[in-house]
């Protein structure tokens, strides 16, 4: 049995990530030249989509380092205010260490749940499927 669009009834579907996949391409490109009668060499590479590959690619995966950065940063503060200073303690660095370790733990918060909604967002992107007929995606079940 063959996958059929619920909107046109056509069979002529494919996943999001089947589309993604064949309409990018890594480019690679290599430049030779003479300038002012010196030899020159030089190479560039990137990444080339179609647009409907740009329409069907998956979701971005959320950076954990704004809290990594927070709570290394933080460390670092804590341990030159109450480590570097040694019997004494610098309490305005090590509270502002302190300070920033509970920025990071805020912010790791955020990120767990954004985490979470990547997951969801990649698994639905996975189960959904592009019309060429109609234009139109809908989410397999």
């Amino acid at each position: 049995m063959s996958l059929q669009c619920p909107f046109c009834g056509t069979t002529h579907v494919q996943p999001h990530a089947v589309i993604h996949a064949d309409g990018t391409q890594r480019v690679q490109l290599n430049h030779v030249g003479a300038v002012d009668g010196q030899f020159m060499q030089a190479s560039s590479s990137g990444t080339q989509m179609t647009a409907l590959a740009q329409h069907c690619a998956p979701p971005s995966p959320v950076s954990p380092m704004p809290f990594v950065v927070a709570f290394g940063f933080g460390s670092l503060v804590v341990y030159w205010g109450a480590i570097e200073h040694f019997p004494r303690i610098n309490w305005q660095w090590t509270l502002g260490g302190l300070a920033l370790i509970g920025v990071g733990w805020l912010l790791f918060k955020g990120w767990a749940k954004e985490a979470q909604d990547y997951s969801t967002a990649k698994r639905r992107w996975q189960n959904t499927w592009f019309c060429h007929a109609c234009g139109r995606s809908h989410v397999r079940d």
